[in-house]
């Protein structure tokens, strides 16, 4: 049963979708005597459309959804059309309204013959003599939603997901992998699902396109979280590599090469765009630098030391040579996160080395 501010709510984003057609709708000339109600209880839709377009009567149904994640508008559509084959109603367009509807769900709706509108202003209507397609508009708090898979402590779940995107997970033990609440695995679980990020196994779950997911990480990536020093030495980048990692060992410093350093140790094929070495240290940088002889430029350094926003960044390091190396999902990462050529070995770590760690050969 719903809650009365569940109801509430809803009713609220009713009447906004409502204003919204209705905004739409008038703006075309061709159609006169708009009426949009609210259906009754037991209905499928939430708002019936009802007006004359160029005199002739039309109608639509729409559904009135929370969120427009995919999984949300397949189910809503499964629903609608098992509804109206109940009810001999097949004939009827139907439209799936919801405060944001992404790209996905927008094709999930071309597809079925279904229309769409949100409130960021994006919209499909296709019926008779009707067409209005407006897309490409999203909105703040979808940018956030986005964005919060991805936080800090979000960020272990999903690192430990895409290192093993089929294993079959229970809330508890990812939770306990990642050193997070099982509350927080709970809330990742159900946006990854919606999003058909991730699909149920009974009480388990297991990543459905983790490339996807990896993908969207690295756009809500941001490399400049970690802090940075620049430094330069007379060094070449092999002896500077050699200097942190034998210094780091000694004193019992978690380290790690990404980017280019990282890359060359394990024996990726790419173009060395940039002449700098690269390394996170979990450590004050100055003190490394210091007793590594270095000195802090602003421009023209020859190696960028690093602080991990979060030191679970060193899950699923490995050696290379010697020498620890970050995951390669972090090194696509930090890869993905650069300007310019970097892309490419980025993309070359994708297609080299991670999708067949996945089982994608």
């Amino acid at each position: 049963m719903n809650s009365p501010k569940s109801v509430e709510d809803t009713q609220s984003l009713a009447r906004k979708v409502s204003e919204r057609l209705s905004d739409v709708l008038k703006s075309i000339p061709t159609i006169s005597d708009l009426t949009i109600q609210p259906t009754s209880k037991g209905q499928v839709a939430d708002l019936l459309v009802q007006a004359r377009v160029t005199g002739q009567p039309w109608q639509i149904a729409v559904q009135v959804t929370k969120t427009g994640q995919p999984r949300i508008v397949r189910n809503a559509i499964a629903l609608w059309e098992q509804w109206c084959r109940k009810n001999n109603f097949e004939n009827s367009y139907f439209v799936i309204a919801a405060p944001f509807i992404g790209q996905k769900s927008q094709q999930i709706c071309k597809d079925a013959g279904v229309g769409f509108v949100d409130l960021a202003g994006n919209c499909l209507l296709t019926s008779g003599n009707i067409f209005i397609e407006r897309i490409g508009h999203t909105t703040e708090p979808e940018k956030r939603l986005l964005r919060s898979l991805f936080y800090a402590k979000s960020s272990r779940v999903i690192r430990r997901l895409l290192t093993d995107p089929n294993h079959l997970w229970h809330v508890h033990e990812l939770a306990t992998m990642a050193d997070v609440s099982t509350g927080l695995v709970s809330q990742i679980k159900t946006k990854l699902i919606d999003s058909e990020l991730a699909r149920r196994h009974g009480d388990m779950f297991v990543i459905s396109n983790p490339e996807e997911l990896l993908k969207r990480w690295a756009v809500a990536y941001q490399f400049d979280k970690h802090k940075q020093g620049q430094f330069y030495s007379s060094k070449s980048l092999s002896e500077l590599e050699q200097l942190i990692s034998e210094h780091c060992t000694r004193e019992e410093i978690e380290y790690a090469f990404t980017l280019f350093s990282g890359a060359g140790l394990i024996g990726a094929q790419y173009v060395r765009v940039v002449n700098r070495a690269s390394a996170f240290v979990l450590a004050d940088l100055q003190s490394v630098a210091d007793h590594l002889g270095l000195k802090r430029v602003e421009t023209g350094g020859n190696l960028i030391l690093l602080n991990p926003a979060d030191p679970d960044l060193f899950f699923g390091k490995r050696l290379a040579h010697d020498r620890w190396v970050v995951s390669d999902i972090q090194l696509f990462l930090d890869f993905s996160a650069q300007k310019g050529r970097a892309q490419e070995t980025a993309e070359f770590i994708l297609d080299s080395t991670i999708r067949k760690s996945w089982g994608n050969k």
